[in-house]
Order: C-alpha cells, then structure tokens, then sequence
C-alpha cells in the first residue's frame, strides 16, 4: 500500500450512502490506520456522518460515477471499496435500463481509471443465475451463467471483467 506509516492509508469509498457503504464508511472513520477516506455518492451524506467532514479525515464528493469529478476525487488512493451500484431505478424501460448499464458499467470503468493501488469490487451472487441444475451449495468456483432476464447481474459480471482486467491487485465479492 502506498499510505505512509505517519498518514495512515487514504481509503476511497463508492456508495457510502448506501447501507452496506454507510457502515463501512464508520468502520474505516473508525479505524486508526487510515488516515484519510475519500467517498463519493451521488447524494450527500447523512449529517450523522457528514459531521466527521470536519475532522479533515473524510473528504465526500457528490457525484455520478460516471462523471470525471468522480475519478478525480478517488485518483491514486491506498484502497478503493467500489460499492455504489443502480438497481432498477427508473424501471424497466429502455431509458432506465440504458442508465442503469451506464452507471454500473461506465461507472466502474470510471472510478477504475482513478487507479487505486487495490480495489474491493461488490459484485452480486445474481451473476450466476437462477437455474434449476445449479449445486447447492454453491461456490465460488462454479461458472457465472446470469439469466438474460436480469440485466443487472449481466452489468456486475462485465463489471467483474473490468476490475480483472484495469486492477491487477483486485478483490471480487459476490455478494448475496
């Protein structure tokens, strides 16, 4: 990790308005080896934790994932935790799944660009489809076959594909 031993880490985080990043983001304001956490969301942080802004340890930026302001805010971080994702937002019309693909594909192929010395991608367990033959249980090993039906695993598991090939030094997690 690039962090010095004085600083602590500088840990980037996406989705931190969300519930899983809300927690995460305390966890690591929290922790006293990171010594600064950049998130950015596309809405502010609740005043719960907008409050730790002052302490000059947690940077956020509001903005679309999709915009350079996002990548700009999260270039060359220690760690990037890549939660944020659009799950049936606007419907299932073709607009909304047209916004939904850029926000989850075009949005990581952004912050990616940021080039985090590491990166913790959230995937999702839909990438390997509802199929009447998978195993139960299932592993990690076993192929991701998502149904066409679901455009947003099909969006994770190009995401995953993305992270593979830009970040070398990253972590998938399928999450359930």
């Amino acid at each position: 990790m690039r962090g010095r031993a004085d600083e602590g880490l500088v840990v980037g985080i996406t989705g931190a308005t969300g519930h899983i990043g809300g927690l995460l983001l305390r966890r690591l304001l929290d922790d006293p080896t990171v010594g600064r956490v950049r998130s950015v969301a596309r809405r502010s942080l609740p005043p719960s934790i907008a409050a730790a802004a002052s302490s000059g340890r947690l940077a956020h930026t509001t903005a679309d994932l999709r915009e350079p302001l996002a990548r700009q805010a999260l270039q060359g971080v220690d760690l990037l935790y890549h939660l944020a994702a659009q799950v049936w937002q606007g419907g299932r019309t073709r607009e909304a799944l047209n916004d939904m693909f850029r926000a989850n594909v075009e949005g990581t192929r952004n912050v990616v660009l940021a080039r985090p010395a590491a990166l913790v991608l959230a995937s999702s367990a839909a990438v390997y489809g509802a199929w009447p033959d998978n195993p139960l249980p299932m592993d990690e090993t076993q192929e991701p076959h998502p149904n066409v039906e679901c455009p947003y695993a099909l969006q994770k598991l190009v995401a995953e594909h993305i992270c593979a090939q830009e970040a070398p030094n990253g972590v998938i997690l399928r999450v359930a």
